[in-house]
């Protein structure tokens, strides 16, 4: 029988969680709720938990399901960084770094619903500052002046730009790197570099590259079933016909481009030219 959602608990997971951990992690608005959802679901395993600095996070993650598959691993979802997962993963993990342009991650974050919880978080700050610190910090924030007559006159707006560009720690937690220095290490690992465009505009033969990755054997037909089942319109009528609304809003229909069309020129400027190396390593144009 199907656990519910809000019910599930901490004793669940630590009886599911007993083999292979697929560790999906990425900048965050880069797609990981759906690539663990598809993933999860092509590998015939649950995907029921998140990993928060080397712990198994409770499963009210809201992106949690397949809890009734039976299967000796399953799918952990994170926002850690390459260097910071690293550190955390066992010796049977498979790690997967979901890489989304930066220009879609921050149009994605602005179309987000934020909580008033997670608001209060973004505004935080930090009581003292050293004097290297607030020479940075007012540097950056000079830059933000400006950007005001370019962007929406939003500081949300401003703070996320700020998050992807330099980092924030004083703000909420995985938005403390930049969305450069999240990617530190990763020439050197061994974790599959799973792009989101590729999963969008081919998902059935990227899951298969996935799933070959993980040494799974998954049929094409599983994971074309798959594919069907995650699309955003149908989980989107299933959550809302469930009443899910949570689940429901929390989904997006995932846009390759949207940074080119919601942002303002100067703001993709500024990421074009802050991660130009890297955007053209992983062929971002």
């Amino acid at each position: 029988m199907v656990m519910p959602f809000s019910k599930v608990t901490l004793l669940t997971l630590s009886e599911l969680v007993r083999g292979m951990r697929i560790l999906i992690t990425g900048y965050p608005k880069s797609g990981n709720t759906w690539a663990c959802r598809l993933i999860a679901e092509a590998a015939g395993c649950p995907f029921n938990a998140f990993l928060e600095d080397g712990e198994l996070r409770g499963l009210w993650e809201v992106g949690a399901e397949g809890l009734e598959r039976p299967s000796d691993f399953c799918v952990v979802k994170s926002h850690h960084s390459i260097e910071e997962i690293t550190n955390y993963c066992q010796s049977n993990d498979k790690v997967i770094y979901v890489l989304r342009n930066p220009k879609d991650v921050l149009a994605s974050a602005l179309n987000y619903p934020w909580p008033e919880s997670r608001l209060r978080e973004f505004a935080k700050k930090k009581e003292t500052y050293t004097l290297w610190e607030y020479l940075i910090r007012e540097i950056v924030a000079l830059i933000f002046w400006a950007l005001r007559f370019f962007a929406p006159d939003n500081s949300l707006h401003l703070r996320l730009l700020g998050s992807i560009l330099f980092g924030n720690v004083h703000g909420h937690k995985w938005l403390a790197k930049s969305w450069g220095e999240h990617l530190n290490g990763i020439e050197n690992s061994d974790a599959f570099v799973l792009k989101y465009e590729d999963l969008k505009r081919a998902p059935i033969e990227t899951c298969a590259r996935v799933m070959d990755y993980l040494e799974l054997d998954a049929g094409i037909s599983q994971i074309k079933r798959s594919v069907d089942n995650q699309s955003f319109e149908k989980k989107k009528s299933g959550f809302l016909k469930n009443g899910e609304t949570e689940k429901a809003d929390f989904l997006s229909t995932g846009k390759i481009g949207g940074g080119d069309h919601k942002l303002k020129k100067i703001e993709r400027w500024l990421i074009e030219k802050r991660f130009r190396t890297e955007l053209s390593k992983f062929m971002y144009h």
